[in-house]
């Protein structure tokens, strides 16, 4: 009964870091089955979703980059449902702990792999298209993928055209550590209130194993995140 509990209240948190609330929650506990644990298992989610990424991900570039052929469109979505984006989401959902796994699988450490994680993520996403709307998969991947959308900016044609409008700074700093220092950032973040009594959450930023360290302030997490990550980007590529 206490091991129940504690998979329902991980399953609750699971959706709040998603921002979406399942209606049927057997699909979100499909989505996180892997094949290992059961017959009823997320591989066709994981076929399905891979599928809604794609398409979201296309009508993103296609407004995005209204000169760009048909190559360049591909390069482009390939950048930005690699694997490792993917295994990243999964590690800031801290998914790898609720991965449904058979004895052996867990035994060999499958639950940490870069490929089972990403997978993990496309089966979420299907999980969400079919429990929802095409919105809703929408604002999973735009808030995740940490894309630089504004779909009113899109709409006007007002976003500015190239590969880094489409990059978050999160996204470019993880890519540049990863590259540089073999590391992710890592952010930590405390609630602070301001003069005008109004909430807003200060998040520090600092790159393992050296001496960058960055601060950002805003009204939400994720706006204080990209601040800190738009200034150690400044920092560390001095």
């Amino acid at each position: 009964m206490a091991e129940r509990a504690i998979e329902t209240d991980s399953l609750e948190s699971l959706q709040e870091k998603l921002g979406y609330q399942f209606k049927n929650q057997d699909l979100l506990i499909q989505a996180l089955t892997h094949a290992s644990s059961s017959p009823v298992n997320n591989e066709r989610l994981e076929f399905l979703g891979d599928a809604v990424l794609k398409f979201v991900l296309s009508r993103f570039l296609f407004k995005a980059l209204d000169l760009a052929g048909e190559g360049d469109l591909t390069k482009e979505r390939a950048a930005l449902e690699t694997n490792v984006r993917l295994a990243h989401v999964a590690n800031e959902l801290n998914v790898s702990s609720l991965v449904r796994l058979g004895k052996g699988a867990r035994k060999d450490g499958i639950g940490k792999n870069e490929g089972v994680l990403a997978g993990v993520v496309e089966a979420i996403i299907a999980a969400v298209y079919l429990d929802g709307t095409l919105d809703d998969v929408m604002g999973l991947i735009h808030r995740h993928l940490d894309l630089n959308w504004n779909s009113e900016d899109l709409a006007t044609g007002e976003v500015e055209r190239g590969r880094h409008s489409l990059v978050h700074p999160k996204t470019e700093l993880q890519e540049f550590t990863i590259k540089q220092f073999g590391v992710y950032p890592q952010y930590s973040n405390r609630m602070q209130e301001s003069s005008e009594s109004v909430l807003a959450w200060e998040v520090r930023c600092t790159i393992p194993g050296t001496e960058f360290e960055t601060e950002g302030v805003g009204t939400n997490i994720q706006t204080a995140e990209t601040i800190a990550a738009e200034k150690m980007l400044a920092l560390a590529q001095q």
